[in-house]
């Protein structure tokens, strides 16, 4: 229909319909409550629906092809005087810039009187597309509900999976919406709730990679102080590790401690301050030869260390590493006490004692949900503790 202020006209297929009836009748059919909203024109025999302004769907497929119109001159000739009678023309012009064109999906640039027999065609094999209000809600309802979901399946599942359930949703939305659209004829868009989902779909994964990477980073920060680069990139990949809970695991403890600081400490009671710096210059390279043979800080005890091995991640022969880690920080300790001793600042040289155990163990994340350290306790770890008490007595510097 053609709106024209508070008149109505018929568009030029539904006079064409009229015509074929031979009526003169077009009936209005609108709401009772909203009498200007449009729902259907019946012309004749033939009740077409229409959405609330009077527009009809039409189904592309049956508009047909420019060359299968004649030429006007070849029918004012009486060409086709045979093969046109009782028949029903519809003059204008095909050609392109000699009438108004219009686009349609997979065609460009169609002549409006191409549309008018498209309409025909669909009304004679009883083709009928609607869109109406419910079609409308659940369009909205679709939309909504797949964008919620979008974001539920980016929070269950990791990116890959995430990414094909999301491309199974949209295919399933897009096949329900044309077999609607071929079987019912109803003319439901989906556009709208793809490109609804995808947004959620897209703002979920963004907000989930910046998150991830901001774990990735605090896990970086914790524990770049006390694991080797490796075991902190390795250990960033699984942040499920952290998380407060333990498991038991063979693994290596160390307990290294440095022999002589304490009287040593007696010398520098009004001098706190340089006593610290060469505490921290002392286990700076012990720390160090613990990292370097992959070896995990627990913590310092005053003089003391613990360390371990073979967690939070598998570490392959992680006895041997123990050990040629002691013997660095055997190493280490030599050299820092020939320049202490050549600087002045301390008078004999320190000692180091390393006891070294292997066993059972439990280790995670040991504490409370306000805090919490990533230790390991057991008996292993006590024998650890004992075994360096005995380097004294035995005059033993690794045992």
């Amino acid at each position: 229909m053609i709106e024209s202020g508070e008149e109505y006209y018929p568009a030029l297929f539904a006079s064409l319909l009229a015509a074929i009836q031979r009526t003169t009748t077009i009936a209005v059919k609108g709401d009772a409550e909203f009498p200007s909203l449009l729902s259907s024109v019946r012309i004749g025999g033939v009740e077409i629906p229409t959405n609330h302004t009077g527009d009809f769907y039409l189904l592309p497929s049956m508009v047909p092809d420019v060359t299968e119109s004649l030429s006007l001159t070849d029918v004012l000739s009486g060409k086709y005087d045979n093969a046109l009678k009782d028949s029903l023309l519809i003059l204008a012009p095909t050609a392109t810039g000699l009438a108004a064109q219009h686009d349609i999906p997979h065609r460009l640039s169609i002549p409006g009187s191409l549309l008018h027999v498209g309409a025909l065609r669909q009304l004679k094999q009883g083709y009928i597309l609607t869109r109406d209000d419910v079609t409308i809600g659940l369009e909205w309802v679709a939309a909504i509900s797949l964008a919620v979901i979008s974001v539920f399946v980016v929070i269950a599942f990791n990116g890959a999976i995430a990414t094909i359930i999301f491309s199974l949703m949209q295919a399933g939305l897009i096949i329900t919406a044309f077999w609607a659209y071929s079987n019912h004829g109803v003319l439901f868009d989906w556009s709208f709730a793809v490109v609804t989902s995808l947004i959620g779909f897209l703002v979920a994964q963004i907000i989930r990679v910046m998150r991830t990477e901001g774990e990735k980073g605090e896990i970086r920060k914790a524990f770049s102080t006390y694991l080797s680069p490796e075991l902190v990139e390795q250990l960033s990949k699984e942040p499920e590790k952290l998380k407060l809970g333990g498991e038991r695991k063979e693994v290596t403890v160390l307990f290294a401690d440095i022999r002589g600081f304490t009287a040593l400490s007696e010398n520098f009671k009004d001098r706190p301050d340089e006593l610290t710096r060469i505490l921290n210059e002392l286990l700076t390279p012990l720390t160090d030869a613990i990292i370097s043979h992959q070896g995990t800080i627990d913590k310092y005890m005053g003089d003391a260390i613990m360390a371990f091995w073979n967690a939070p991640l598998d570490v392959d022969k992680h006895a041997d590493k123990a050990v040629l880690a002691a013997l660095d920080m055997q190493s280490a300790l030599a050299s820092l006490n020939e320049q202490l001793m050549g600087e002045g600042r301390i008078s004999k040289p320190l000692s180091l004692g390393v006891g070294i155990n292997t066993g059972s163990v439990v280790v995670g994340n040991l504490g409370s949900n306000q805090r919490f350290d990533y230790s390991c306790i057991g008996d292993t770890v006590n024998l650890a503790s004992r075994i360096e008490g005995l380097t004294k007595q035995l005059g033993m510097s690794i045992l």
